[in-house]
Parts: structure tokens; sequence; C-alpha cells
């Protein structure tokens, strides 16, 4: 099988950035380092956090070493399975997420919006994979260092509760669509009574607050910043 990727390479005919014909099987089996990147534990990491900074999915990483359990420790060196882009998508996020000054919630969503149109998946954490409601809030707070749990009833127990005449840009809003008292839907606050969210039939969308779906089921917001 042939796909078109791009390589970083330098040859008399070659420049970085040219678009090259090539078996994807033989590049990784010329240079393992590709399928696998080698990331030492840092303090205030968590498995969350390195998965969202190199775009893969908490399962994987755990696969990949055999991690039975979330707990790390400093110094530890995991093995992040990855592409020949993902350093290049790791790099941009660790700058994101390493900015010593910004305005928390314009930033992520700045952050969330790039992501407008990615399928919806249920149980998907991560751009490839496509991203469920949670999912989606965890993966993009964790570019701005922020750890989320996994589940939208978990996130509302994170922050600090928000009225709904508060509300400001970066705000988690959270949802209970099944009418059975408890939460199940989460999405990030914009502006002007509108959310982005990972919804089901549409992917990561923009819907207003007052959407006749979503405005009775609202249940409340929380602040994590």
């Amino acid at each position: 099988m042939r796909k078109l990727i791009w390589v970083g390479l330098i040859t008399a005919a070659l420049v970085i950035g040219s678009l090259v014909g090539l078996d994807v099987r033989t590049v990784a089996a010329a240079n393992p380092a590709n399928a696998a990147t080698k990331y030492t534990v840092r303090n205030g990491d968590c498995l969350s956090k390195i998965a969202a900074r190199f775009h893969v999915s908490v399962i994987e990483i755990k696969r990949v070493n055999g991690l039975k359990s979330d707990r790390l420790r400093i110094g530890q060196v995991l093995r992040v399975p990855g592409t020949l882009r993902t350093a290049a998508r790791a790099r941009t996020a660790t700058r994101v997420a390493s900015r010593s000054s910004f305005e928390p919630g314009v930033d992520i969503l700045d952050t969330a919006k790039r992501f407008l149109g990615v399928s919806y998946n249920y149980g998907g954490e991560s751009p490839q994979s496509g991203f469920d409601c949670s999912g989606f809030t965890q993966y993009v707070f964790g570019l701005h260092g922020i750890s989320l749990p996994r589940s939208s009833s978990d996130q509302w127990d994170v922050g600090t509760s928000v009225e709904r005449s508060d509300l400001s840009p970066g705000d988690l809003v959270f949802f209970n669509t099944e009418r059975r008292g408890k939460i199940n839907h989460v999405g990030i606050y914009l502006e002007g009574e509108r959310f982005i969210h990972a919804s089901q039939h549409q992917g990561i969308t923009i819907t207003s607050m007052d959407d006749e779906w979503y405005k009775p089921k609202y249940v409340g917001a929380r602040r994590t910043r």
C-alpha cells in the first residue's frame, strides 16, 4: 500500500517539506522511532495531559507501556505511540501548554475552535479517533495544562460553581440530556450565549445555549481557572 506523506529530507533533489510517495510500512521499519517516542514524566504530568500533548489516547499510552493504573512517577520513561507527524504536533502542543501568561478562557476557545468539524465518537478522546463530549473538553483543557477527569459527571466536581448570568469564555457548561438526574453532557462556553461541544450528530460544533433541545436540560457551569 502506498500513501503520500510529508517527510523532512534534504538531498540533492529534495528539500524539507517535499511531498514524496513512500510505503508507510517501509518508513516505520527504517526508523523505529517513528512508531513510538520516549517521554520522561515530569512534575505535574498525568496520563491525560501527556496524551493531549502528543495527540494520542490514554488507552494507547497504557497499552504500549503495559500500565495497569493511571499512576505515574517523576522520571518514569514512557513510550508514546505516534507517527512521523506526531512529533511536530507535540512540539506545537507543548508550546501552547507551556505559555507562562495568556488569557485562559480566550486561549482555550481558540484551541477548541481548531477542532470544529471533527467527528463524534463515543469514547473518543483525540482528533484522530474523534471525540465524545468529555473527551473533547479533557483534550482541549489538557493542551493548556489543566487536567480534567474523563467523564462529564466527574468534570462537574472540578473547579468552582458559576451562575449562568456570570458565565465567561472557557467555563464548562453541563447538561442532563437524558433527564435521569445525572449529568451526561459537557461543553465549553464561548460568548453570546453559545457553547462549543461534541454533538452526537454534528461532531464538534457550536450551539446556542437557548437551543430548544439544550436549554431545558442545562444544569450549571464550573470554572477551572
